[in-house]
């Protein structure tokens, strides 16, 4: 059994291994930051000190590409990945969710049916199905390992 959790992020849902997320909290105000890598949106003061911003939606390319003043979203998920504390901003916070491991599918059964706009699939590990939704699972160790490690070239 894993634990999930669930976030919407526009209209898809992800779920996040729960070994992943410290805290789901209001909306937290950021600072800007115009000199970050793409896909950060500013800068967040939680627990005495600063964390990046993330704009998973953006990082997902789901299709809204949110800028840093048009955030309007409902709670920031504290999120901390190899020891690195970041956080993200989204619509609803769900509660965690169990999923047997028979009920995680392979994302390639989900890209038959893919929609114009979905999220993109280098960034899942695969989904379930939640109160008649597909939920997609988040490989946050390579979101962050894309979004924060600078690479030689």
């Amino acid at each position: 059994m894993k634990s999930f959790f669930v976030v919407r992020i526009g209209r898809f849902h992800f779920g996040i291994p729960a070994e992943y997320v410290r805290r789901a909290l209001p909306v937290i105000p950021h600072l800007e930051a115009p000199l970050l890598k793409p896909n950060f949106g500013g800068l967040v003061l939680y627990n005495k000190r600063f964390i990046a911003k993330l704009f998973l939606d953006n990082v997902l390319q789901i299709g809204l590409y949110r800028q840093a003043d048009s955030i309007t979203m409902d709670s920031t998920v504290i999120f901390e990945v190899s020891g690195v504390t970041f956080c993200s901003t989204v619509d609803e916070v769900l509660p965690v969710t169990p999923v047997e491991e028979h009920q995680i599918l392979p994302i390639d059964a989900a890209l038959v049916t893919r929609e114009p706009i979905f999220p993109k699939p280098e960034y899942l590990l695969g989904y379930f199905e939640h109160r008649q939704k597909h939920v997609y699972i988040l490989n946050m160790p390579h979101i962050f390992q894309r979004s924060f490690t600078v690479s030689p070239n």
